[in-house]
């Protein structure tokens, strides 16, 4: 009775310690990220009202609006690295000052002076309860996560599954400029390994590449020993030649002389004049 009790126990703990909501938590967070890049001048004033304004009289971008995406991103590297690192104390911690910050900032500017006179109040004050819905989302995973303990297996990659809706979100990820580097510094961070930067690098690329190897093998739909069919040459060798192409001389024959849109002036007259100046006198010598 009681070793059973105590076995049943063990596994309940086992199964609520592997629950990982991180995938979640930073879904919603870029999801935040997001709106807050496209919205924010819309749901908060500031000293420049629109981008428009911006760039024709200062060309510079407000500095509240960049100081806001810096700071939500800075939060997603903060969850990131607490993840890796899997400390309870610190996940604590971070959740209680992220939910206590949003909530003070949020209820400041959504009865600041600025907002409630605004023409556009309603509006901007309900961008700001969106996005506080968002955030409460993201607080909610964070919780769960407190909850359930810290999973022992961090360094796994979620988009590594045998799905072509995943293989596809690899692909864009692995796309996008510094993203893949700056995860795998930070894991690298976080983790104790007896790994260097540059090992731990080379690691992560060939997880990837055997990843990526694997897919198109699984994805793979002609059989051993025959040749390419004829679609496939077709969009990935024709038109991937004529998009290099168009690349390379596009640029050159938009800017040439065949473009009807590019129109030379024509000179219309020209005229000289020569003048010797002295202090505050000047004597014309030709015009």
């Amino acid at each position: 009775g009681t070793l059973g009790d105590f076995c049943i126990e063990e596994a309940d703990a086992v199964l609520q310690e592997e629950r990982d909501y991180y995938v979640l938590t930073l879904a919603v967070d870029t999801i935040a990220f997001i709106f807050a890049m496209l919205l924010y001048q819309a749901c908060l004033s500031t000293r420049v009202k629109s981008l428009t304004n911006t760039f024709s009289l200062k060309s510079v971008f407000p500095a509240d609006y960049i100081y806001a995406l810096v700071f939500l991103s800075v939060l997603i590297v903060c969850d990131r690295g607490i993840y890796v690192l899997s400390s309870n104390f610190l996940r604590v911690a971070y959740h209680f000052a992220s939910v206590g910050f949003f909530l003070g900032y949020l209820m400041v500017q959504f009865w600041s002076p600025d907002v409630r006179i605004s023409s556009r109040s309603s509006s901007q004050q309900l961008g700001l309860q969106v996005f506080f819905a968002i955030k409460a989302l993201s607080f909610f995973f964070c919780s769960r996560q407190i909850r359930a303990n810290c999973p022992t297996n961090t360094l796994g990659h979620f988009l590594m599954k045998e799905n072509v809706l995943f293989f596809s979100a690899y692909v864009v990820y692995r796309a996008v400029p510094f993203l893949p580097e700056l995860r795998t510094m930070l894991d690298w961070t976080c983790t104790k390994t007896t790994l260097e930067l540059f090992d731990w690098l080379r690691v992560e690329e060939i997880r990837s590449s055997m990843f990526q190897i694997d897919m198109q093998w699984h994805f793979r739909q002609k059989g051993i020993g025959r040749k390419q069919p004829w679609y496939t040459k077709t969009f990935q060798g024709f038109l991937g030649f004529a998009g290099l192409m168009i690349l390379v001389w596009g640029p050159l024959l938009i800017y040439s002389s065949s473009n009807p849109a590019i129109v030379v002036p024509d000179l219309v007259s020209v005229s000289v004049n020569v003048t010797l100046a002295q202090g505050r006198a000047a004597f014309p010598l030709f015009q």
